[in-house]
């Protein structure tokens, strides 16, 4: 069985190989037909997408890279630095969720077209649950590196 700090490095590059370059391409996709959106949709549209590339730079500038150093802890390591690390991740997941609702909301059922679906899929099947995986997995390594 692989260990959670393999796991946890898997997740952090399946999120940059694959699920953020996805993220990114459906954002394009529905960055072209926003014509079709009314006003409101397209406010929560740009919120969505400026919240999905805030959140990109901050986990690939300072979320990984702090994950990925915790793997060596030193005798410096505490329990409060990951989980405060973890909470401010989960604050950041929280806004985004928000604004992803919103987008849904706004959007005109009549302008849903497939490049939406596809993009509602991913970020319901895709993005969200290996985020939040991500998380507890980094929380479940923490409790075992402190208990030995």
């Amino acid at each position: 069985m692989p260990s959670k700090k393999a796991s946890i490095e898997e997740t952090i590059q399946d999120l940059i190989i694959e699920v953020y370059p996805m993220v990114h391409l459906q954002l394009v996709h529905l960055a072209s037909s926003i014509d079709s959106y009314n006003s409101a949709a397209i406010d929560a549209f740009v919120d969505l997408k400026n919240e999905c590339y805030s959140i990109y730079n901050y986990d690939v500038k300072l979320v990984f890279p702090a994950l990925l150093s915790l793997s060596n802890p030193t005798e410096s390591f505490k329990k409060l630095d990951a989980y405060s690390l973890l909470n401010l991740v989960k604050k950041k997941e929280e806004k985004i969720m928000l604004n992803y609702l919103e987008f849904k909301k706004k959007i005109n059922p009549e302008a849903i077209g497939e490049s939406e679906k596809e993009f509602f899929t991913l970020f319901e099947r895709s993005f969200m649950i290996r985020h939040k995986n991500l998380a507890k997995s980094v929380k479940h390594w923490v409790a075992e590196k402190i208990r030995d």
